[in-house]
């Protein structure tokens, strides 16, 4: 009987011992799991937030749909345009001359953009290349356009070598000489780059309350801006 509560006494004893030394490295481990978990935590949200992208709209309007853009507006390489229709009559491709710009940079994109909110026949865009007497050199774009449609090109000004090209000349006309009828444009505008961006006067020609009134802005972490103007926070522009 003695050496049995011996037995036991020794196997409590290492029962005990070896309690004591799992509660010592739990103790210890447990601490530094929680710090791990902790850290990773704060990490993913540093990380997060650094990647965190501000976008940033222009609108004319408190609730951002008039005009909406996602870059501010340029302003018109153009002079003598505007934002209310002008109506063209007539036959024999009925051509509209909408803009001239004098000093076009070699390699430089550009884009011209023009509304057509009425017309009787499909009408086109053309873009050329004229000399300093106003004659056509060559082609840079065309498009056509229907009634209701809002169109741009975009081409780069090349070199002009000898062919004497100075100038970027843009009109509209009937796509054939044989249409008879009326058309409406507005909004006709040249500007740098290949995107259209909202209607402007030219620099010469523009007011301060020309510019967009309203600044959209929201932060996700998508590099892509939204064109919803429903996600944007709408201030007034100081």
């Amino acid at each position: 009987m003695a050496d049995d509560s011996s037995n036991r006494l020794a196997w409590l004893a290492v029962g005990l011992a070896l309690s004591i030394v799992m509660f010592s490295a739990f103790k210890n481990y447990f601490p530094v799991v929680g710090n791990q978990v902790t850290n990773k935590i704060q990490q993913n949200v540093s990380d997060n937030t650094s990647n965190e992208v501000t976008h940033t709209a222009y609108a004319y309007s408190a609730d951002g749909k008039d005009r909406f853009s996602t870059v501010s507006p340029n302003l018109n390489l153009f002079t003598g345009t505007s934002d209310k229709p002008s109506t063209k009559i007539g036959n024999t491709w009925n051509i509209a001359d909408i803009g001239v710009y004098k000093t076009p940079k070699v390699g430089q994109q550009y884009t011209v953009s023009v509304e057509v909110p009425n017309a009787d026949h499909t009408v086109m865009i053309e873009v050329f290349r004229w000399n300093n007497a106003g004659g056509r050199v060559s082609y840079l774009a065309t498009k056509w356009i229907k009634s209701g449609e809002k169109a741009y090109v975009t081409f780069t000004w090349p070199d002009p070598g000898n062919s004497g090209a100075t100038q970027i000349a843009a009109d509209l006309a009937w796509t054939n000489d044989t249409d008879t009828g009326t058309y409406s444009y507005c909004k006709a505008k040249l500007e740098p780059g290949s995107t259209a961006t909202p209607w402007m006067p030219s620099s010469s020609e523009t007011n301060d309350s020309d510019y967009p009134p309203y600044i959209g802005t929201y932060t996700d972490n998508s590099q892509t801006a939204s064109t919803d103007s429903t996600k944007y926070f709408w201030t007034k522009r100081g």
